[in-house]
């Protein structure tokens, strides 16, 4: 076994330790695929609490391969103030979803959502249930002149001055590339800090750390270390 893989089994059986972190880790990071999720519905966590920015959990999962049928199928477990903040937009988007869920979709939290492709059309449609000034004044909509035309009498001149995302700014988003640690390195700290970690309240996105078929192993291991199956915690990567 290399290095890497020695790694990556370690980061395995320290997640194995801690139920709720891994649970809660895979739940809010990991590709889960559809049927792992309609296998494993009554065990992972689909929401950590009732906050749509900082919600964590399935709602807010930006690593599953969301899809309309998907939404329909777990429409009533779904936290919907997520949906509307993470997924709508940046993991699924098509003409006409917001109508498809205007149901159940959360229009305040939806006007936090950066990721929605917002046209003036689409702004008339809702202009009554979305927050026009929040959706301007904190940056979350990128405002061409056609949006400022169309709404410049029902905006605040003062939230549009101050919006991140104006028709004047050039680069309008800023994506990590890469993080700044190795995965030996936050293992290494995990381990020496781990009696003295409140693992309940950690939030890790490990799969920043891994390539894909080591994310796929670590997933594995979780799902058969919840079935009862702690032999495969030592499987091949």
């Amino acid at each position: 076994m290399s290095p890497r893989e020695e790694s990556v089994q370690e980061l395995i059986q320290l997640l194995s330790r801690h139920h709720y972190h891994f649970n809660h880790s895979i739940s809010s990071f990991f590709p889960i695929s559809p049927e792992q999720l309609r296998r494993h519905k009554n065990l992972l966590i689909w929401q950590d609490n009732q906050d749509a920015i900082d919600n964590l959990g399935i709602t807010n999962n930006p690593r599953i391969a969301w899809t309309k049928e998907l939404l329909i199928e777990f429409k009533d477990r779904l936290l919907w103030s997520g949906v509307s903040v993470s997924i709508i937009g940046d993991c699924l988007w098509y003409e006409g979803i917001l109508d498809d869920f205007e149901d159940v979709i959360d229009f305040r939290a939806i006007s936090f959502n950066q990721s929605i492709p917002w046209s003036a059309s689409l702004l008339k449609q809702f202009e009554d249930r979305i927050d026009l000034d929040d959706l301007i004044g904190f940056g979350f909509m990128n405002v061409n002149m056609e949006i400022y035309e169309a709404f410049k009498d029902k905006m605040s001149l003062k939230e549009f001055v101050y919006n991140q995302n104006p028709p004047w700014r050039i680069n309008p988003k800023f994506k990590i590339e890469s993080v700044d640690k190795s995965l030996e390195e936050i293992l290494s700290i995990l381990q020496k800090l781990e009696s003295e970690i409140v693992w309940n309240e950690l939030n890790i996105d490990y799969t920043l750390l891994l390539v894909p078929h080591e994310i796929e192993a670590v997933i594995k291991a979780f799902f058969d270390l919840e079935e009862g199956d702690p032999q495969q915690l030592s499987l091949s990567i």
